[in-house]
């Protein structure tokens, strides 16, 4: 197979690779391949691939009081081996408007994903700063857990207290934990004026 004009195809038919097993990607390429694989199966198979999807009939206005959630992600050595991921932990509960603050290992895991759900429902959270990496991750997983939970996946906003704090700060771990504090508040400020986007589906031929 022609690998540039084909990168997801091997020699055999309807079999189709990523991540590791192509070579060397990060986690973003990894994850993009993948959902490429997954369509290509899916076409391959004569499966529908685009279709109206229910979970995005939420709610199309918050008219309340602002109930924010924030979870922060201790990521190992990645952010808690620099930044004082207790510290933030506390400092978030002190802010305006804030319902309920979480730290778990690693935010973007199922079981995580899982309880961020509960926790909207059990709090009624109507907003989500997630404290973590970059969006451009693992987005998509965190605007799923608010779409199980019958939440608009647009009130979501992100503090990336990794790419942007404790990796470019790792010899500076007192100011990589200001900085993160600085990076939720402002996270927090922005969704308390996020409105819900509802999403335009359109056949595709």
């Amino acid at each position: 197979k022609d690998l540039i004009a084909d990168p997801l195809a091997c020699k055999e038919d309807g079999i189709y690779i990523c991540g590791s097993a192509a070579g060397p990607f990060d986690i973003t390429d990894t994850v993009s391949q993948g959902i490429g694989a997954a369509i290509r199966s899916n076409v391959q198979s004569g499966d529908r691939v685009f279709e109206d999807r229910e979970e995005f009939q939420v709610p199309g206005e918050v008219e309340e009081r602002p109930r924010l959630g924030v979870f922060v992600c201790n990521c190992g050595i990645n952010i808690g081996g620099i930044v004082d991921v207790p510290a933030i932990v506390e400092f978030s509960k002190t802010l305006p408007f804030v319902e309920y603050v979480e730290e778990s290992l690693f935010t973007c895991s199922g079981d995580s994903q899982e309880r961020m759900k509960e926790k909207i429902i059990e709090h009624g959270l109507n907003r989500v700063v997630v404290a973590a990496c970059s969006p451009r991750t693992h987005e998509p997983t965190f605007k799923n857990a608010l779409i199980s939970a019958d939440l608009n996946p647009y009130l979501l906003e992100f503090a990336n207290i990794r790419n942007q704090c404790s990796w470019v700060h790792q010899h500076e771990p007192e100011k990589a934990t200001e900085k993160s504090k600085d990076l939720i508040r402002t996270a927090i400020a922005k969704a308390l004026h996020l409105r819900p986007i509802e999403r335009m589906v359109v056949p595709v031929k």
